[in-house]
């Protein structure tokens, strides 16, 4: 998912970049509080020390002074590269593409095999895998069964979703159709804001991934999800690392360094912590 990785390029989206990348890119922001042990924060990591540059994207990718949570994609990212800092900014997909080819460090987290991210290195373990889903307002007497029932409502999305196949190729279809699906984008009140549109009455329902009342790292977004009614799922995708094709053999210690991090905090337990904070069942 780039175009958006708010949920969505995002998505949440993610890249890693080398301080010199990021002049005309980003603005830095204030390293979020860092929920990873400091055993694992002295662990060996190749010597990478990468910013990572990130979309908020509740409950993924979110800085969370209260809580001292940072959602489960930067917390995750925060563990497997310990010396990383991190850098806050809005990713379209053409962004990301700019990013990945203009710095060797750079890598980005994206909902599946998006067509326009093919040419770059994909780490070959999946950072997760997530249900996405349709949220509508309680009071619409509709219920999803399968694609074409989509066509029924008035369908929103952040930009960013449509990095997920199924989804991408339903808002093509739809398309110059009366049930033409609206895509928030970077201008958009409701690229950061979706649940507004349908509060507003600008749709019915909005793609979103989904999101368990009980994580605790939804605060107060829990009480609000109570207002909507949730879809199953549309399609089920993986989060993948992204990673830059500018030189090769550095990309390959980035995505030895991700795989070997995974491993590490798999075996110290770290991992385990991080998806039973969030509700996560699998990786």
């Amino acid at each position: 998912m780039i175009r958006k990785l708010n949920g969505l390029l995002l998505a949440v989206v993610l890249a890693l970049v080398a301080a010199k990348g990021l002049v005309g890119f980003v603005k830095a922001s204030r390293r979020p509080v860092s929920v990873v042990s400091a055993a694992v924060a002295r662990a060996a990591d190749d010597g990478l020390a990468p910013n990572v540059i990130f979309e908020t994207w509740v409950p993924l990718a979110v800085e969370n002074p209260t809580t001292a949570r940072n959602g489960y994609l930067l917390d995750l990212m925060r563990a497997v590269f310990p010396r990383a800092r991190f850098v806050r900014t809005s990713l379209t997909v053409e962004k990301a593409r700019r990013l990945l080819a203009a710095d060797t460090n750079a890598v980005c987290i994206a909902y599946g095999d998006h067509p326009r991210l093919r040419d770059f290195v994909h780490a070959p373990t999946p950072l997760m895998k997530a249900d996405i889903v349709v949220y509508t307002r309680r009071s619409l007497a509709w219920t999803y069964r399968g694609l074409a029932s989509l066509e029924a409502i008035r369908l929103g999305m952040q930009a960013g979703y449509l990095d997920c196949p199924v989804v991408c190729a339903y808002e093509e279809k739809s398309r110059g159709t009366p049930h033409a699906v609206k895509v928030f984008g970077e201008d958009s009140p409701y690229a950061a804001r979706p649940f507004l549109a349908i509060d507003r009455g600008e749709v019915d329902g909005i793609v979103q991934t989904r999101m368990d009342y009980s994580t605790a790292s939804l605060g107060r977004t829990a009480d609000r999800l109570m207002k909507y009614n949730v879809s199953p799922a549309i399609e089920r995708a993986a989060i993948l690392l992204t990673v830059s094709n500018a030189d090769p053999a550095h990309a390959q210690r980035l995505v030895d360094a991700y795989e070997a991090g995974l491993k590490r905090i798999e075996a110290s337990g770290e991992h385990r912590r991080i998806r039973a904070y969030y509700g996560l069942d699998q990786p």
